[in-house]
């Protein structure tokens, strides 16, 4: 690992993403059945191993005919043909289409042999629905060959690449695996993650607050996050500072875990635990130019990694969307999404630290200057890293450049969306 630890000048938030990402390894692949696969990665190109559709089929609710027969079909003079069969989706045709003949087709049914084009129910004398079959039937528009027919195949041919490697299994990846036969994916193991919050001064939410006490959110915002990423939390632990109770902590997480993420303890106080234990191990401690969220942690611990973030609740919650959720998706077999960024308008104005690029929780409005939304700080405190309780409000991240110390209303701004 690359030591940032003594380095003076702090570094810009890509290098560290760029840094944390270099640690990274991807989980394991494993074998699962199609339907098992949502919610994980691709490992391999999937492939279409039937064509799609596999035979030719209708693609509406009709008649099956040949389409010379309707040539000259029309409201006042119909065509008249004998009905030879009737051919659910899931059925066959037994009869032969011929000249003057046709069979009742349902939507997805495949076609019969002799037939080259689909009548529309609605094109008939035919009344829509379940109706007693007929032996003869009107026709009263005309169809050309391959009308209303899909194709085998015409979606994707045997061979065909349908999921690329490192692709999401979303329900629509699923589903489109399963549409070309597929039985079995190789996918990139769900990550296991130990979540552990540090500070004396925490207590569960809802106890009965004494002096210096602060209820914990850092352990729900963490894992409730890396749950919505996809991950796998095995733990979620709450440790007062003690450098002892967190080496057994994170030597108990590292034996089952890929990643470990902490907060608190990273920065140069006197009961700083994890910046106290990870000096022993080797960790990095850079400091990223950022507000909030300067102090940051990485480093190893068996085959763990530790990200560490700050304390404060903001700064945990812009750490772990810049920093955790890119290592979580490379853990998982994907490419890490690039924040996206857009233009906006400041809807009010404030204040940004000198030297250090600004992350304000903010949302935007539905009126817009100059076709670019309106962004809104969600408190009057900005970025302010104890916020915690304006940060559900929030949509997007404002931006602010570190050279900017004053943002004004009307400015042209930046933001990503959360």
């Amino acid at each position: 690992m690359i030591a940032v630890a003594a380095m003076a000048e702090m570094m810009s938030v890509e290098d560290y993403r760029e840094f944390l990402l270099n640690q990274v390894a991807p989980t394991e692949t494993i074998n699962l059945p199609i339907a098992q696969a949502h919610g994980l990665v691709s490992a391999e190109l999937v492939e279409a191993s039937c064509p799609l559709p596999p035979f030719d089929s209708s693609a509406m609710d009709g008649f099956a005919v040949t389409a010379q027969d309707t040539a000259f079909a029309n409201a006042t003079m119909p065509v008249r043909l004998t009905v030879i069969d009737d051919i659910p989706a899931g059925g066959y045709g037994r009869e032969r289409v011929t000249p003057g003949t046709c069979a009742r087709i349902m939507t997805g049914a495949p076609i019969p042999q002799g037939a080259d084009a689909v009548v529309r129910v609605e094109d008939t004398d035919v009344p829509a629905g379940a109706t007693p079959l007929r032996k003869e039937i009107s026709v009263y528009a005309p169809v050309s060959s391959g009308k209303n027919i899909r194709a085998m195949g015409e979606a994707a041919n045997i061979g065909e690449p349908v999921i690329a490697p490192g692709s999401f299994f979303d329900a629509r990846a699923v589903a489109a695996a399963a549409s070309v036969n597929t039985s079995h994916v190789r996918v990139y193991r769900k990550p296991k993650v130990t979540v552990v919050a540090t500070g004396s001064e925490l207590v569960d939410p809802g106890t009965s607050l004494v002096d210096g006490q602060i209820p914990d959110s850092n352990s729900l915002l963490l894992a409730g996050l890396l749950r919505e990423w996809g991950a796998d939390v095995e733990c979620v632990r709450r440790i007062r500072d003690s450098v002892e109770d967190l080496r057994a902590v994170l030597e108990e997480a590292s034996l089952s875990c890929d990643l470990i993420v902490t907060s608190g303890g990273v920065s140069a106080g006197a009961f700083d635990i994890v910046k106290d234990y990870g000096e022993t191990r080797g960790f990095s401690f850079p400091k990223v130019a950022m507000q909030p969220g300067k102090p940051q942690a990485c480093g190893k611990v068996g085959n763990a990694l530790v990200i560490g973030l700050p304390g404060n609740p903001v700064s945990v919650w812009v750490s772990a969307l810049l920093f955790v959720r890119p290592a979580l998706q490379s853990m998982a077999g994907m490419r890490p999404e690039a924040p996206r960024i857009f233009d906006g308008v400041a809807g009010t104005g404030w204040k940004s630290p000198t030297g250090r690029r600004q992350y304000v929780p903010s949302t935007l409005k539905v009126e817009r200057s100059g076709n670019r939304p309106v962004v809104m700080p969600v408190h009057r405190l900005g970025s302010g890293s104890h916020v915690i309780n304006a940060v559900q409000l929030a949509d997007s991240l404002c931006v602010v450049p570190a050279e900017v110390e004053c943002v004004e209303r009307g400015d042209r701004v930046q933001f990503l969306q959360v």
